[in-house]
């Protein structure tokens, strides 16, 4: 009868060892299984934060070809053009650069298929229709249309200003001060006979070219002197507000002095 006692015992301790103490490394291992859900979830939390900001930006895809791929069919325009209007629509830049390059093409394709009178009275239209867009009152948040606005016109002699107030307005309503300025001097490189659209001879870029006229007095008379002298008023406004008193003064010991 004793000699059972002891086994009965140890059989006891046995079972309870095995099944009623927790085993502590078993509970750190659930304790670290936690943890690294939590920190999955924490993380999947975020990089869905982060698909969604990109989702917002993301431009819409129009077409998509493989690597290598070629269309067996012809694009048509707006294939290309409805992909730019969205990026245009993100990127004031982009919307300034396509704006610009939209004239340019439409006015070769003017020189191309029209006549010397036809093409003349295109472009007198496109200025007059520019020049009341520049003629109303213009937020600061239009800077890049107005910028590309004084670009265009700067680059193509047909739609340099025949009312420079328009440009001086513009400039100052819209904060494109330094592009109003290159108009404003290649109205009066074109008004001396120096050409228009940024053409002219020289060194240096458009905007050295344009610079250089500062200081020389005029020599243009009539209707030209007129357009000209409005123009020196308006660009001495202008440099006013971008704070260039050197250049102000020379347009008014050389240019204005002598004039009403």
């Amino acid at each position: 009868g004793t000699g059972r006692t002891p086994g009965g015992g140890g059989g006891a301790g046995d079972s309870h060892a095995g099944g009623g103490v927790p085993d502590a490394g078993s509970n750190r291992q659930s304790e670290y299984w936690m943890r690294f859900h939590q920190q999955r979830q924490r993380a999947l939390d975020q990089l869905e934060k982060t698909r969604a900001k990109l989702r917002a930006n993301q431009v819409f895809l129009s077409r998509d070809y493989r690597q290598g791929e070629l269309p067996d069919v012809q694009i048509p325009h707006a294939g290309l053009i409805v992909p730019l209007q969205a990026v245009a629509a993100l990127e004031s830049g982009v919307a300034r650069h396509l704006l610009a390059a939209l004239f340019d093409a439409i006015f070769r394709k003017v020189d191309r298929s029209l006549g010397v009178a036809e093409a003349q009275d295109f472009k007198r239209s496109v200025r007059d229709a520019v020049y009341a867009i520049l003629a109303r009152p213009i937020p600061r948040r239009s800077a890049a249309l107005v910028a590309c606005l004084h670009d265009v016109c700067a680059a193509h002699a047909e739609l340099l200003p025949t009312v420079p107030d328009h440009v001086t307005a513009s400039s100052i309503d819209s904060g494109s001060l330094h592009t109003g300025i290159l108009l404003l001097e290649e109205t009066v490189r074109n008004a001396r006979g120096g050409g228009g659209g940024g053409d002219g001879d020289g060194d240096g870029d458009g905007g050295g070219k344009r610079r250089r006229i500062v200081g020389v007095a005029p020599q243009a008379s009539g209707r030209p002197a007129r357009l000209e002298h409005a123009c020196w008023l308006g660009l001495s406004v202008l440099y006013r507000h971008v704070h260039d008193h050197d250049v102000l003064h020379g347009i008014f010991v050389d240019n204005l002095s002598s004039k009403q």
